[in-house]
């Protein structure tokens, strides 16, 4: 091949890859480049790929079966993609000495907390809604349902349904117990054990929505019940109960659930010019394998997170697109491994050998989330070096963005109070993350500075809570379908939220056959407490023994004392040589950023969608559905706004244009043909939330040279730690 000077790189590297059909790994094309023009620069090389590569007419593939050692990427021209299956991964481009780099963006981990039942769930709606987009909705009698009830269930009022719910719950956990005592007593013991088994699984889905999610909890020497259930199936043969106080019950959600109706369709005016997202992913380093050894090495574990920050386009200008990166933090070299993980960079080999395997999964989380707080504070404090994508503006001053949207939850991954009180590097991690959180919180929600609005979206909730109202609805008023949706359904929901809600407006935007293009469809809201997920498998109640009452929650003041008198409970149990577990001192401070989070720091959390969205399916009857995650705000318990309740920061947004379809996170994994856009069903997410993802996951059309080469020396530096061991 020779080199004409007429030609542009970009046709030299197009024309090298078409008389290639097996694709050529990087170096191989600088080799054939520059062993005909010694004078080509490497980053001219690269640009050019790039260049391609976000044109479309080259396409950077993962090898289907990359083996230890072999590079993962290789470049194809678009004629010769048909011979060579695999996904596109959006990873950097070669690093020497690296063998494999397996990432998992923020929605991965989150999904691997989920218990099997929600990812049972949430796979299924995934592949039910899709079987409804290519049947015409005739695919599945239950979400058929939904869509049917949507008009009525809409005008409910959320309170009401939810007590009628939990009435029924008891109602029938109590009739179930009446079949067990009977069958019992006619020595049925067949019969026994199955109703048994029943009973147990009831009460324990009962008890995690009832009272884990929606606060009805139990009575205490100090405290009135609103809701008691037996501990276990057999306590029905000894007369108890499950029983539900009514008023008590009403007084309790008030506190807590938001909306006059089950479904509202409000109009949207969107407030913000400016909105920042934030993302994180955990990147394990998988290094060149020792020649002769046996033993697999140990990954590297690299925290790395992300932010895009979206100037909206209006009648004064242009908009703009940046993102900020904080991949290698600086003075990295300066820490020693204890300190890089305590601030979440990175976690060697040796800090996983100190742990057992559940402190180490934890400990990633920890570290993961520890980052994206980091980036949400930099974001608030205008910290952040905001790289502008494409044309920058002539003047490229920044302000604060008014909405900073979190890609994942917004309470910390983990958050129990036996993780904040374990004495290892694994409980330092997690003190670390929860005072990161605090001052993000802080910055954002509450005091004088406090001017943005800090949402999220929850692409795989832990919990649908959603699902089983509507179920129980249509169970009980559905006319025709109570056939189709049984009882079981509405302890087992054979779908989550995320389609269920989207199922909802999907009925309200045929029932009214049209919409407006400034109005969003919404749920009712539930708020939960920080405190809510921290004492999740502690006591249901916070008690204070002396003086002998339920603790006010709002009260600083309480949770302190609470913490001291559960300290010298665990100091009493310790001394009469039982261990209690970790201890820290309350007086020392290291309670400070919990028990403050504690009294002031909950979210809101709902489900909504533009209706806009829906016209293509009301006017087609099929094609483009798509699964809603689920959108959070962070308020201040004793502050709360009626602005923030009702979820209008995020929702805004989407209704005003930042709405875009993300088939990187369907629910469900799936093989896709070469060259297809993701698969199955995407997710509806704001723009912005997009873009922080594709900075967390190295989007090629993000990545410059400069990026690359610091990951490169990242990278190298790791490595060498890592042959170093004894030395770590």
């Amino acid at each position: 091949m020779t080199i004409s000077k007429d030609r542009s790189l970009n046709g030299l590297v197009e024309r090298l890859l078409l008389d290639h059909p097996s694709g050529m790994q990087v170096e191989e094309v600088v080799e054939a480049l520059t062993e005909v023009s010694p004078g080509i620069q490497l980053r001219g090389i690269r640009n050019a790929l790039n260049e391609l590569v976000a044109s479309g007419v080259v396409v950077r593939q993962r090898q289907a079966a990359a083996g230890r050692g072999a590079p993962p990427f290789r470049y194809y021209h678009k004629e010769h993609l048909k011979h060579h299956g695999g996904v596109q991964l959006l990873l950097p481009d070669l690093v020497p000495g690296l063998s494999r780099l397996q990432i998992e963006t923020r929605s991965d981990v989150e999904r691997t907390e989920l218990d099997e039942d929600e990812r049972e769930r949430q796979d299924r709606s995934r592949s039910v809604v899709d079987e409804l987009a290519s049947r015409h909705l005739d695919a599945d009698s239950v979400a058929r349902a939904v869509i049917d009830v949507a008009l009525r269930i809409a005008e409910e009022k959320p309170i009401e349904i939810l007590l009628g719910m939990a009435m029924w719950m008891v109602a029938d956990i109590n009739a179930t117990g009446e079949e067990l005592c009977n069958a019992h007593q006619c020595q049925n013991l067949r019969s026994a054990e199955s109703l048994a088994n029943e009973i147990e699984m009831r009460l324990h889905i009962a008890r995690r929505i009832l009272t884990n999610f929606f606060r009805l909890e139990p009575g205490t020497l100090h405290s009135e019940a609103i809701l008691d259930l037996p501990d276990r199936a057999k306590d029905y043969l000894h007369g108890e109960h499950a029983i539900l106080h009514k008023e008590a019950a009403r007084s309790r959600l008030e506190t807590r659930v938001f909306g006059e109706r089950v479904i509202e369709s409000v109009t949207m005016v969107c407030d913000h010019k400016y909105a920042a997202a934030t993302d994180a992913s955990v990147a394990d380093v998988f290094f060149e394998h020792d020649r002769g050894s046996f033993v697999p090495p140990d990954p590297v574990a690299m925290m790395i997170s992300a932010a895009a920050l979206r100037r909206r386009a209006d009648t004064d200008g242009d908009g703009y697109d940046y993102q900020d990166f904080d991949i290698f933090p600086d003075r990295l070299r300066d820490y020693t491994n204890a300190q890089a993980a305590l601030k979440g960079l990175v976690l060697s080999p040796l800090f996983r050998s100190m742990l057992p395997e559940d402190d180490y999964k934890h400990s990633r989380l920890a570290a993961m989330d520890l980052r994206q707080y980091a980036q949400d504070r930099r974001v608030i404090v205008n910290d952040a070096e905001w790289r502008p994508m494409g044309t920058a503006p002539v003047l490229d001053i920044i302000p604060r963005p008014s909405l900073v949207i979190r890609d994942g939850r917004i309470m910390p991954l983990v958050h129990r109070l036996k993780d904040y009180e374990s004495r290892n590097l694994y409980g330092h991690l997690v003190r670390a993350e929860i005072e990161q959180f605090g001052m993000s919180f802080d910055g954002m929600v509450r005091g004088p500075s406090a001017r943005s609005v800090y949402a999220a979206t929850v692409k795989s909730p832990e919990l649908s809570w959603l699902a089983p109202v509507v179920l129980w609805y249509i169970h009980t008023n559905g006319g025709e379908s109570t056939r189709v949706v049984s009882a079981d359904h509405v302890y087992r929901p054979p779908f989550a939220d995320t389609a269920v809600s989207h199922l909802l407006f999907l009925g309200l935007a045929k029932a009214n056959r049209g919409t407006q293009e400034d109005r969003a469809y919404r749920t009712f809201r539930v708020m939960r407490r920080f405190s809510d997920f921290a004492l999740s498998g502690e006591a249901d109640v916070p008690l204070l023994e002396n003086p002998g009452r339920r603790i006010d929650e709002n009260s600083e003041a309480d949770w302190g004392e609470y913490l001291k008198e559960r300290l010298a409970e665990r100091k009493h149990q310790r001394a009469r040589g039982r261990d209690p577990g970790e201890l820290l001192d309350p007086e020392s401070g290291e309670y400070d950023w919990f028990v403050h989070l504690c009294a002031h720091a909950g979210v809101v959390m709902g489900y909504g969608a533009p209706a806009a969205t829906y016209v293509p399916l009301v006017r087609d009857d099929q094609g483009a559905h798509f699964l809603l995650p689920r959108l959070e705000v962070a308020v201040d318990i004793q502050d709360l706004k009626e602005g923030l309740v009702g979820l209008e920061g995020p929702l805004s947004w989407l209704v005003s244009g930042g709405a875009v379809l993300d088939y990187g996170h369907t629910q469900s994994a799936f093989q896709t043909e070469p060259g297809a856009q993701g698969g199955g069903l995407p997710v509806l997410v704001p723009d912005v939330v997009l873009s922080a993802h594709e900075a967390a996951t190295f989007a090629r059309t993000l990545m410059s040279e400069e990026f690359t080469d610091q990951v490169r020396a990242l990278i190298a530096m790791l490595r060498r730690k890592s042959d170093g061991r004894h030395q770590l």
